[in-house]
């Protein structure tokens, strides 16, 4: 193809489609201008689809277009998957953990965005990674800079208040050196002058280490509370359940200690510590405990509740606030309330507080007539009015256990060729006996 000559239609139209080095030589595109091949690319198409005989019916016209048209939704196919896969990854991994996985992962991140030029918008991408434009610029000036001296890669001289990582390496010698805690080696080291950093920033670089002559700690195991007789201990808290229709209302609730049965409860449109102690009174009048530990959380409904009209159980009532300290303090309760609501299940169905109250019954009902694991084979109804007595679960198990021994003895199979009084081995051995 001579320079001086007219560029033919198809190959201004390749160009413009992206096909040229499809059907025409490198030789021959590498002789025309890059302006030239520019102008067309920005050329719109139906500028040079008019220009054929008969137009878009024009046959390198249509093969063109329909090949491009069949590549271009390929590739949205592509895409549209590769966004849905983000998007997967994305909520099975949490928001959080996600953006710190593409944060420990940034250097290939920020190559996969890169690479999508042609493909999708990087805003596009980014928006579905759940990644701001800020951020992802930061990711990639850190990875553009790659500062030695810092361990984030920063400038240091941008960021002149960040800790090197000649200093990061002296703090981690300093506590693997030895010493009594890390507060004593940090002192020292300021006291010397080897370093110059706040305490929090020298907790936060040697955090996984521990000092030669420092002892781990561990946690003191938290005591839990165990009550150990019926009307010892109670719990009360309030649950709120919602109608169909998202009507609130209140559950007030007291559950005994040890038998894990509910002593009293109420279901009211109020949150009100008025409530809660009338709520009490019923309970108290009810089952008259001689002593009682009165178990509550900090809420207002249970604030200074001794301090209302229940002056005369002053003496025999002990109000505790439940504390973190303390293990399955009030989460008993919790658990009752977890079981009504999710195991039984049906009280989330109710249309209005009448219905929601006869689901809440029965439901109850159905809780204190189900034997607890903490009981064995017993209800907490059955503890909570005595009545877990009423079966010596180890005499049954033991005479059951001589019944099947003595079952054993006599049984026969049906190839047993031994009589039924006789015993299957006393049998044989009397049958050798005689052959001798």
């Amino acid at each position: 193809m001579h320079g001086n000559s007219k560029y033919p239609l198809e190959l201004k139209f390749a160009v413009c489609c992206g096909e040229e080095l499809k059907h025409f030589s490198k030789s021959d595109i590498r002789k025309i201008p890059r302006a030239t091949l520019s102008e067309w690319r920005k050329t719109p198409i139906s500028k040079f689809v008019n220009q054929f005989e008969n137009g878009a019916e024009h046959p390198t016209v249509i093969k063109y277009l329909s090949r491009r048209d069949a590549e271009l939704e390929r590739s949205k196919h592509a895409i549209d998957s590769y966004m849905t896969f983000v998007s997967f990854v994305k909520d099975a991994m949490g928001v959080k953990s996600f953006t710190r996985m593409l944060g420990e992962n940034k250097e290939k991140f920020v190559e996969v965005v890169e690479g999508l030029e042609g493909l999708v918008t990087q805003q596009y991408f980014l928006e579905h990674a759940g990644i701001s434009r800020n951020r992802y610029w930061g990711w990639k000036n850190i990875l553009e800079m790659n500062c030695s001296l810092t361990t984030d890669k920063i400038c240091a001289r941008r960021t002149p208040n960040k800790i090197r990582d000649a200093e990061r390496k002296l703090c981690r010698e300093l506590v693997m050196a030895g010493g009594e805690n890390k507060n004593v080696v940090y002192a020292h080291a300021i006291r010397k002058g080897q370093i110059a950093m706040g305490r929090g920033s020298f907790y936060h670089i040697v955090q996984d280490l521990t000092t030669t002559k420092q002892m781990k700690t561990y946690k003191p195991r938290a005591i839990k509370i165990r009550a150990k007789n019926v009307h010892d201990i109670w719990h009360a808290d309030v649950s709120i359940i919602k109608t169909i229709y998202g009507e609130k209302w209140y559950l007030y609730c007291i559950v005994d200690n040890a038998s894990r049965g509910i002593v009293n409860w109420r279901l009211t449109d109020k949150l009100r510590k008025s409530i809660s102690a009338d709520v009490l009174r019923e309970a108290f009048l009810k089952y008259n405990p001689e002593k009682l530990i009165y178990m509550t959380d900090g809420g207002s409904e249970n604030k200074k509740i001794m301090e209302t009209d229940l002056l005369y159980m002053y003496f025999k009532v002990t109000h505790w606030i439940a504390g973190k300290s303390v293990m399955a303090s009030n989460s008993m309760i919790e658990r009752v309330f977890h079981t009504l609501k999710n195991e039984f299940g049906s009280v989330h169905i109710a249309r209005d507080g009448l219905q929601l109250e006869q689901i809440i019954s029965s439901t109850i009902d159905a809780y204190m007539n189900r034997p607890h694991s903490a009981h064995g084979i017993y209800t907490p109804l059955e503890v909570l009015e005595g009545r877990d007595n009423w079966l010596d679960v180890k005499k049954v198990i033991a005479d059951a256990k001589k019944e099947r021994v003595e079952a054993n003895k006599i049984a026969r199979c049906e190839n047993c060729s031994c009589s039924v009084d006789e015993r299957c081995s006393e049998g044989v051995g009397e049958r050798e006996g005689s052959q001798d």
